[in-house]
């Protein structure tokens, strides 16, 4: 027995000494094939902070692991961190890699990662690192390798689990004022993916997404999450969603149908509907960050939401597509306010029969609500985003004060009546060619008795009257007076150039009259200095509670560009 106990023992040192040193063999020529194939492709730098190799993390499976991976750009990009991997991971089997026809890699980890892709002023791009083959001369481009290494090389490739946990993506482009970022994605793929046909499992959680494009703010941090099982062909490239739970924040939504890839294009026939049609499943959609605004809401109403997508997807080109969204005869409430939003009705739809971009209609046939007897509604027609066709307006009135008898106002008085009535329609082509005669536009939009007062305007900011006129060519601004603390403005000209400014960020144009009979500069430098002492306290207190870069939505707002205002 003791004799069994020795042997044993001795096997086992055995077996732990060769798991030892199977990882320093392999170390080297793993460390050369990163730093080969790295610095021979790319035009950026890569550091990795470190590389260990264990056959018992993952055994029998061989555990290479890369820790503080970085790529940073050159040139223009110089010290700009375009990619960093604090922790990527690959379990490898140890078999697979001495010998046979394929790698065996049963598992890819990735962790905390960051992407950082970034447009400049110039429109040119820092993930732009690939080096192309003309610039490679072929001394380069073949690296000398063992006739063995080489053989190894052409080894086929089984993948069958991808992980990806916490990455960060932040998207910056400066020259056309777009920004997007994702809080953190949770992604986990399984499947055979080296099989001709495989069942993949997906698992994908997308939190705090946010997309702002100049001041306009689409999306702010919006959460989605999808669970699916899709029956794939990876020779054929044809993947069929067959189970699969959807939701946008707390949105429940169906997803079914099937994605063909061939030569570059994708075949679809998709359709994405919403299960629940309570209206209350709507404000679902509401951005978490205002979501404490409709807690405890009454709702009462319906909703409908489907989009069906079916044809062929490439350049230019888009599948026949069909999307409404419809809601009749909704109301919200808070239960402390006397006062209801009722009759909320909204009628949207895009709509392409399978074609250029240029065939794309959005109608927005119809957005109206009630507010104490007061109606409001308006509509808007666009066919052909490119060379628009127009059809739209507004009309109806906003009382403020039942506003605050339905909404929610604290610490803010909020008076006074603006009245709305205005309608335009034409092609913006006849806005481009400055024939006024042949594009309608016209009403106006009338303020009286404007009131607005919170705790950093405690006197208040006042329009006791004025309008603003609408005609094709100009914006005209009719007695418009303000009141601010004790200054006082009185404000007459007209805006051209608006609709290019709006549709194709055109220069906008201004011509005024100001006058005043009192300005008191020094309550704006005040009120100013007191401001900046605020923000300054904020930033500080977001410094210590987050460590992250702001959403897209919360990035600091640009001063709009192409004014020309002469006063």
């Amino acid at each position: 027995m003791k004799k069994v106990l020795v042997i044993l023992s001795a096997v086992v040192v055995l077996i732990i000494v060769i798991l030892l040193i199977i990882p320093v063999f392999f170390r080297g020529n793993i460390v050369k094939i990163i730093e080969n194939q790295s610095a021979r492709y790319i035009r950026a730098e890569l550091k990795i902070g470190d590389l260990s190799l264990s056959m018992f993390k993952s055994f029998p499976d061989l555990n290479v692991a890369l820790k503080n991976v970085t790529i940073a750009g050159e040139g223009e990009f110089a010290g700009d961190t375009i990619v960093n991997i604090p922790l990527f991971e690959a379990s490898v089997n140890l078999k697979s890699l001495i010998s046979g026809d394929e790698l065996i890699v049963n598992r890819v980890f990735l962790k905390d990662g960051r992407l950082l892709p970034t447009v400049n002023t110039a429109g040119k791009a820092n993930w732009d690192i690939m080096i192309h083959g003309d610039t490679v001369s072929a001394e380069e481009a073949a690296p000398v390798v063992s006739e063995t290494a080489s053989e190894k090389a052409k080894k086929g490739l089984s993948l069958k689990d991808i992980s990806i946990e916490n990455l960060y993506i932040a998207y910056h482009d400066y020259k056309n004022s777009q920004y997007a970022s994702v809080g953190a994605i949770n992604l986990n793929l399984s499947g055979n993916f080296s099989e001709s046909n495989t069942m993949i499992r997906v698992l994908l959680a997308l939190k705090d997404i946010s997309y702002r494009h100049q001041n306009s703010v689409w999306v702010n941090k919006t959460d989605l999450n999808w669970q699916a099982e899709i029956a794939a062909n990876l020779k054929e490239l044809t993947f069929d969603i067959l189970k699969n739970d959807l939701a946008i924040n707390d949105l429940k939504l169906n997803l079914i149908g099937n994605v063909a890839v061939v030569n570059e294009r994708y075949n679809l026939d998709l359709q994405l509907n919403a299960p629940d049609t309570q209206f209350e499943s709507l404000l679902a959609l509401v951005p978490k960050t205002l979501q404490h605004y409709i807690k405890g809401l009454e709702t009462q109403g319906d909703f409908k939401f489907n989009v069906i997508a079916k044809g062929e997807y490439y350049t230019n080109h888009l599948p026949a597509l069909q999307a409404e969204l419809l809601v009749k005869d909704a109301w919200v409430k808070y239960p402390e306010l006397p006062e209801a939003i009722r009759k909320i009705n909204i009628d949207v739809s895009v709509s392409n029969p399978g074609g250029p971009v240029d065939s794309t209609e959005v109608d927005v046939k119809k957005v109206a609500f009630e507010i104490a007897g007061n109606p409001f509604q308006l509509f808007l027609k666009v066919v052909n985003p490119n060379d628009p066709l127009l059809d739209g307006g507004a009309v109806g009135v906003i009382d403020f004060a039942s506003l605050k008898k339905a909404i929610p106002l604290k610490d803010v008085t909020l008076e006074g009546m603006v009245t709305t009535d205005v309608t335009f329609k034409g092609r913006y082509q006849y806005i481009e060619k400055e024939q006024y005669e042949r594009f309608v536009a016209k009403g106006s939009v009338v303020f009286k008795n404007i009131l607005f007062r919170n705790t950093e305007f405690p006197d208040g900011v006042a329009i006791p009257g004025g309008s603003i006129v609408i005609t094709p060519a100009y914006l005209n601004l009719n007695k418009l007076q303000a009141k601010v603390y004790s200054s006082d403005f009185l404000l007459q000209g007209n805006i051209s150039n608006y609709l290019p400014y709006l549709f194709k960020n055109e220069m906008l144009k201004g011509n005024f009259a100001l006058t005043s009979e009192r300005i008191n500069l020094n309550e704006f430098l005040i009120a100013q200095m007191k401001s900046a002492k605020a923000d300054t306290t904020q930033v500080k207190q977001d410094t210590v509670v987050t460590s992250g870069q702001p959403s897209a939505a919360e990035g600091v707002f640009e001063i709009p560009k192409n004014i020309d205002v002469h006063i």
